[in-house]
């Protein structure tokens, strides 16, 4: 095998720039007509901070697991953030439904927007277009539609508008116009105005399917965690910046209230739970106080020994201890009904904010199959706009999700399980604390009538006393935390109007585009190089044929061709008679040096020819020629061409004079 150097790919790359040339353009022309065509990609960015709450001990991390406190990892927050509970939200307050279409004017031109209400609203706003109409109180029971459903307004009259119903064109509703047409029908109200409307105009809008708007905001946010910081990054992409901002903005602000409200739910049910057990103790308290008091006065005895003041201390840490428990059991059975009605409403509840803590921003398994249910939710929704229900693919995506959430209701159970395991424990507590305030109750029966009563008294109003206390601290703890601030996502970069676009990314793409081009190029090169039958390699040929290559004639210019083609005296034909052209002249002495190294005597006798016809044969003996006589040799030319004999006219010589057929033809004597 040829041994293939960095001159030989040079070689190559310059005989084929034409291939590389055209495989670089052609990329780039198409990048060139994407850039321009391609509609431009605005990315708005609000960065968030999640405040974490300070770790007690492992026990408490793993009851914050299971209350649903604040404790969520950050992959839990990306979660949250795409839930159907925040982007519904958002769906409902921007009208994302609602998409106008097109806008068709009684003279004949039109505009096709194919966009979002709020968009089209903000061109009203901005005064892009004054001949457009204004829509304004949208509303709808979108909630309760299946399909989307399409309409279109027009003006009848300078006071007289219609609704239709663009499958059907029959007429919905009519409505005068005095400033402000109002539409009211089953499932849609909205009002219109039209300033400078003429009649014949058209305003056509679709409602869209409000699962499927939810879905498709759910594909279009994106979440990016920023390092192993508790700051990520929420954006949205549109190709109106305004819209772009408008709804990152909404998406941020309706995670924010959620979460605000269930924390803030959380709270006030337990405070009421508190408050409610405060009111009672504290009665209870009270008449503890009094009984106490009234002994005392009846009986004079104030005092008790320490070995019973011990006892009694004892029991009021106990009824202490079993207070506590018990409004451990209130909260954990209270989320246990919340987790178990969800099931029972959805078949599954979410569970993704009880990743645990140092997974590196591994997903759980949970998480990967609720995205799997999404994805699965979102392709049926969108078959259903080209098939049925009993088509056989929506029967299978039916399938596929009936399993998806029989696997989240298995990760669900085991979660229960945990809980339940926690109330049993906290009940055998509960059930053991009982236990010893039975014992060292009984152990104070033995003490004489009078102070057995005055221990159990003292004993009662001490209990009291500490549950008062225990509850009126925890009561302003919740009153004061229900106050205070709630919210644990900071905003710090609010959403900005993009101002350039994210895509397409002209610079890049014609650098893509200019090396994809030259990659290609390249690889055609060398294909065409590899499958290429003709030997241009000199090396290869002397090796392939075992020959030397004894001089490289150049290709005549077009320049030199038309002179020698145009030529009347034989000077203007031969280039070996050229002294303007020094290659050509070198060319042909290089050749005439070899030959003379060549021949072995001293009548040397040199036959030039080829496999092909047209290669420039007879010019090489004709020049080969001339350059051995122009050093005084002796030099016979034979124009062994019996049909055209080309030498024969590059010399002048008469058609009419014998040539090597009449030498032949009288066996060689020629007169």
């Amino acid at each position: 095998m040829l041994e293939f150097g960095l001159q030989d790919l040079f070689q190559i790359i310059y005989r084929r720039k034409n291939t590389i040339l055209l495989s670089i353009i052609a990329p780039l022309i198409l990048v060139i007509i994407y850039n321009f065509f391609s509609n431009p990609v605005y990315e708005s960015t609000v960065t968030i901070k999640k405040e974490l709450q300070s770790k007690r001990g492992a026990n408490d991390e793993f009851r914050d697991m299971i209350l649903m406190q604040t404790m969520d990892e950050l992959d839990t927050e990306i979660e949250l953030i795409k839930t159907w509970t925040v982007l519904e939200k958002v769906v409902k307050e921007l009208k994302i439904y609602v998409n106008i279409r097109k806008v068709e004017f009684s003279d004949g031109d039109g505009i096709d927007f194919d966009e979002l209400l709020i968009a089209f609203n903000e061109r009203i706003r901005t005064g892009e277009n004054n001949r457009l109409p204004q829509f304004s109180n949208f509303n709808t029971d979108i909630e309760n539609s299946s399909v989307s459903k399409e309409y279109y307004v027009e003006i009848i009259q300078a006071n007289l508008y219609k609704l239709y119903g663009e499958e059907t064109d029959q007429v919905i509703q009519s409505a005068q116009y005095d400033s402000t047409a109002v539409f009211n029908i089953t499932g849609l109200h909205f009002e219109l105005k039209w300033p400078d409307g003429k009649i014949g105009d058209k305003v056509y809008l679709t409602i869209n399917n409000f699962d499927y708007s939810v879905i498709s905001l759910q594909k279009k946010v994106a979440i990016t965690k920023i390092g192993k910081s508790n700051i990520f990054k929420v954006s949205f992409r549109s190709e109106s910046p305004m819209l772009a901002k408008m709804i990152v903005t909404a998406i941020v602000e309706k995670y924010r209230d959620y979460r605000l409200t269930v924390k803030r739910q959380e709270t006030h049910n337990l405070f009421l739970f508190v408050d409610n057990q405060l009111n009672e103790i504290s009665e209870k308290l009270m008449n503890a106080e009094i009984e106490l008091s009234q002994f005392k006065s009846e009986t004079e005895i104030f005092d008790i020994d320490a070995s019973s003041t011990e006892v009694v201390k004892f029991l009021g840490n106990l009824e202490s201890e079993k207070i506590k428990v018990d409004i451990e059991l209130v909260e954990l059975r209270s989320n246990l009904e919340e987790m178990k009605a969800e099931q029972q409403k959805k078949g599954y509840f979410n569970q993704t904010y009880l990743a645990p803590e140092g997974e590196g921003g591994a997903r759980s398994p949970f998480s990967i199959l609720l995205e799997q249910l999404t994805n699965a939710e979102i392709n049926r929704i969108e078959l259903l706009q080209k098939r049925r229900e009993d088509h056989p693919d929506i029967i299978t995506l039916n399938d596929q999700i009936a399993q998806i959430k029989i696997g989240l209701a298995e990760y669900n159970d085991n979660t229960i399980i945990s809980i339940q395991i926690m109330i049993n424990t906290l009940t055998k507590k509960q059930s053991i604390v009982a236990s010893k305030i039975r014992k060292y109750t009984n152990r104070l029966k033995n003490l004489p009538t009078q102070e057995t009563t005055y221990i159990q008294l003292t004993r009662k109003k001490n209990s009291f006393e500490k549950m008062y206390t225990m509850l009126l601290d925890k009561r302003e703890e919740l009153r004061l935390a229900e106050l205070s601030k709630l919210q644990d996502i900071d905003i710090i970069d609010p959403a900005r109007l993009p101002l350039k676009p994210i895509f397409p990314k002209k610079i890049l793409n014609i650098l893509l585009g200019l090396i994809v081009g030259l990659i290609i190029g390249i690889v055609t090169i060398f294909i065409q190089e590899y499958s290429e039958k003709k030997i241009t390699n000199i090396e290869e040929i002397e090796k392939q044929f075992s020959s030397q290559i004894l001089a490289v004639i150049p290709e005549y210019t077009k320049e030199l061709n038309t002179i020698i083609s145009e030529a009347d005296i034989i000077e203007d034909r031969l280039v070996s008679l050229m002294d303007d052209h020094k290659e050509y002249l070198e060319s042909y002495r290089s050749l005439r040096t070899r030959l003379f190294g060549l021949k072995k005597k001293d009548n040397g006798l040199f036959i030039i020819t080829s496999s092909e016809a047209n290669t420039g044969k007879s010019t090489i003996v004709a020049n080969l020629g001339v350059s051995l006589a122009r050093t005084g040799k002796k030099v016979l030319l034979i124009d062994g061409d019996l049909k055209k004999a080309g030498l024969s006219q590059l010399f002048n010589v008469p058609k009419d004079f014998p040539d090597i057929k009449e030498y032949l033809r009288k066996e060689g004597s020629v007169p």
